[in-house]
């Protein structure tokens, strides 16, 4: 093992004069940045009063990252380094998609295989490309417990609701990170499942007790820090029952101090969610956020895009030295770990990604027996809802259709589709002889348009394959759909891996990671074809 971050021992003196204090402070911070940051920071970086930051979402290719990297190399010299972080997941959503990575299939397409070492796979794979690029910091795996199916904000990118399954899979993805050669911060602390409010937009409240959450959202996160992991990420939910009152837990002493420091004994780096988002922004400047958020027991602090300057100087002048000292130690004491690859034989990312997507794949139920379909199947009408920001993923999802069934059409459709819109996709349905309708829903609100437009086409008594491409919630909303299958992403792998279950290239083995509902429990999902 060695130490990946030499902060402590690498303060000098600088040419902006900050007093040692602020030099202190500024060890806590980790803005979002980018090339054009760092050219404005320079000075900050290169005397140690910038030693960390979040990397802006997708505005990098690999290159890009490279030379960003050298850059931040050249600023601090050898005997420190700056920590480089980023939101990668995996998945549709919270990845970065620009750099050149592999997507695997998100959180809940790997509960549906049911092998957590799949996600050790997955994490180290993700990890090691990562750490090519020269990222010392993933901001997974999300060991929130979906227990809310109105979720809106965490829904797919939790790995089932059963918080047994959370926490195992949980604890073979932080493994793969660190045989990947990143650090891992899990996240959110104590858990933000079990709300239908957006942490990004308001302040959620978890109703729940003590005992009820001991024996549920806080599982995942015991099991994984008495397992030794290093990092772990704050949530801005209140839970009155765990002493967060009014305020978001990341800013409650009672939480990450006396809580997760304190009876979970978690010695490690505690690194707030971004201070940016709503339920603290709309509560507090960030000057004085970043102040509640240290005297709460945080090491690390996300900051966006707020004034550095400000930040460090309230930093310095509220918080104790002795409580600098002690969180920079922390942060300094973090390591990169060596690998151990004894669990599975390393495999090629494509291979690993194909494999994981096709165990993925759910077959839901197929009442009539309609699948697989022939090659030379006639009148086949794919109607995909998506968003625009995943043409690519679509242009995948098409060039896979076509090549499994050359007389098939493709047509796309904006998740809230227009009038106009919907009323051609209507006109396509009629004609057609089968349909393959993929939807698209996030958490279990259905959009209104394409809800109504998709129960239309269950209704036109045509041969019907109900493709749920994002939350598996939505199958909820469509009662009549006789054949269902779910691929808990947009992702081309997922949806290529769907594809090939379609055309019978491969047996459905995938199986629900969550509960639906009564009749639709986790654990559902056929394993062959009906024949």
């Amino acid at each position: 093992m060695f130490a990946l971050y030499l902060v402590l021992a690498a303060m000098t003196a600088t040419s902006l004069r900050a007093a040692p204090l602020e030099e202190k402070a500024g060890r806590l911070l980790m803005p979002t940045i980018d090339a054009a940051f760092v050219e404005a920071h320079a000075q900050e970086i290169r005397s140690g009063l910038l030693n960390a930051g979040m990397l802006a979402w997708d505005k990098h290719d690999a290159t890009a990252l490279r030379k960003l990297r050298r850059r931040l190399d050249a600023l601090t010299g050898k005997n420190r380094r700056f920590l480089l972080a980023v939101d990668h997941e995996g998945g549709p959503l919270f990845t970065q998609r620009t750099a050149g990575l592999t997507i695997f299939p998100g959180n809940m397409a790997l509960g549906a295989t049911g092998d957590e070492v799949l996600a050790r796979e997955a994490a180290r794979i993700s990890a090691q490309e990562l750490a090519a690029l020269g990222i010392d910091m993933v901001f997974a795996p999300v060991a929130d417990v979906n227990s809310d199916p109105l979720n809106p904000i965490v829904s797919i990118r939790a790995f089932s609701d059963s918080p047994e399954v959370v926490a195992r899979f949980t604890e073979y993805a932080v493994k793969g990170y660190e045989d990947g050669g990143v650090i891992p911060v899990l996240k959110h602390f104590p858990g933000h499942g079990d709300t239908d409010t957006d942490s990004h937009t308001g302040l959620p409240l978890i109703e729940k007790s003590a005992a009820a959450l001991e024996k549920s959202d806080l599982i995942p996160f015991k099991k994984a820090i008495a397992a030794g992991a290093q990092a772990v990420m704050t949530a801005h939910i209140r839970v009155p029952s765990l002493g967060a009152d009014e305020e978001p837990a990341t800013l409650s002493r009672a939480v990450m101090t006396r809580l997760l420091r304190g009876r979970y004994g978690f010695k490690g780096v505690l690194v707030s969610d971004s201070l940016e988002m709503a339920a603290v922004a709309k509560r507090y400047p960030p000057a004085k956020s970043a102040v509640l958020a240290v005297e709460a027991g945080c090491d690390l602090l996300l900051t966006g895009r707020a004034d550095t300057h400000a930040i460090r100087r309230a930093l310095a002048g509220k918080i104790a030295e002795k409580a600098l000292d002690a969180a920079g130690a922390r942060i300094a004491a973090l390591e990169k770990r060596p690998a151990d690859y004894s669990m599975k034989k390393l495999r090629p990312p494509s291979v690993a990604l194909r494999d994981i997507a096709d165990r993925s794949v759910t077959l839901l139920r197929d009442r009539p027996g309609l699948l697989p379909l022939k090659a030379s199947a006639k009148g086949l009408l794919f109607v995909v809802f998506r968003s625009k920001g995943f043409a690519e993923e679509g242009t995948r999802f098409e060039a896979a259709t076509r090549k499994a069934f050359p007389g098939s059409k493709m047509i796309f459709l904006e998740p809230n589709p227009s009038k106009e819109a919907a009323a051609e996709a209507m006109r396509r349905a009629r004609e057609a002889g089968t349909l393959i309708v993929s939807s698209y829903h996030w958490g279990m609100k259905p959009i209104a348009a394409q809800q109504t437009l998709i129960a239309r086409m269950l209704q036109l008594g045509k041969p019907v394959v109900l493709i749920s491409a994002m939350s598996p919630y939505d199958l909820l909303s469509y009662p009549e759909a006789q054949t269902a299958v779910l691929t808990y992403g947009f992702t081309a792998g997922s949806l290529e891996a769907a594809v090939r279950l379609l055309s019978g290239k491969i047996e459905p083995r995938g199986r629900l990671p969550v509960s639906l509902s009564g009749r639709l429990r986790r654990g559902d999902g056929l394993q062959n074809f009906v024949r």
